[in-house]
């Protein structure tokens, strides 16, 4: 019994870094192995593994990007600051005529680079997209994700500590169970103060 709570306990890193470690590995494998983008005079290319491809400045329909994002500066909103320090600090969505679509970030080689050669060559086709949509969708999501995952700790631990025999692999269970809830409500929170914390700043 002793030595499942101590692996329970051990877990939670893990259970704590996964969803920011799920984020980054799909985005991995969204941009591809050895991709890159490559910037000429006349237009943008996307090289991959599966080849090469490339428009002009004229082939843009339309892209989506926040001409602040592609600064290197600091925000002073702790959420974006955050999402600096991840990468996250902004995605720029690329149409072209012929349907092809791409779209870089703050991890991509010279991202901020593109994003400004699109604002410079393209200025008629930017859509700015609405910055502060994560943030009304935080402060709505995270408050329910916060209180069912307390609920929860709160019935499994009367159940754990209840008159009724718990067989070892159920006790297993439940721990993780528990342990996982805890780390949703400790992240959740986390999350929460700093969706305040953004929302505040984008007030001002």
């Amino acid at each position: 019994m002793v030595g499942a709570r101590l692996l329970a306990y051990a877990l939670i890193p893990t259970l704590a870094g996964l969803p920011v470690a799920v984020v980054q590995l799909t985005r991995a494998v969204r941009a591809g192995r050895d991709a890159r983008f490559e910037l000429y005079e006349n237009g943008i290319a996307h090289r991959t593994a599966a080849g090469r491809r490339s428009w002009t400045w004229g082939d843009v329909v339309q892209f989506q990007a926040d001409p602040e994002a592609a600064e290197l500066a600091p925000s002073p909103a702790p959420i974006d600051g955050l999402a600096q320090r991840l990468g996250w600090a902004f995605r720029c969505k690329v149409q072209f005529r012929d349907g092809a679509r791409i779209r870089f970030d703050e991890y991509t080689t010279d991202g901020p680079l593109l994003v400004r050669a699109l604002l410079d060559r393209r200025p008629d086709a930017v859509r700015v997209p609405d910055g502060h949509v994560h943030l009304r969708i935080g402060a709505a999501v995270l408050p329910i994700l916060i209180v069912g995952c307390a609920v929860a700790v709160v019935v499994m631990y009367r159940y754990l500590n209840g008159d009724q025999e718990i067989g070892d692999s159920t006790l297993v269970a439940l721990s993780l169970a528990m342990i996982a809830c805890i780390v949703g409500v400790v992240v959740g929170t986390t999350a929460f103060v700093f969706v305040l914390l953004g929302i505040r700043y984008a007030r001002r």
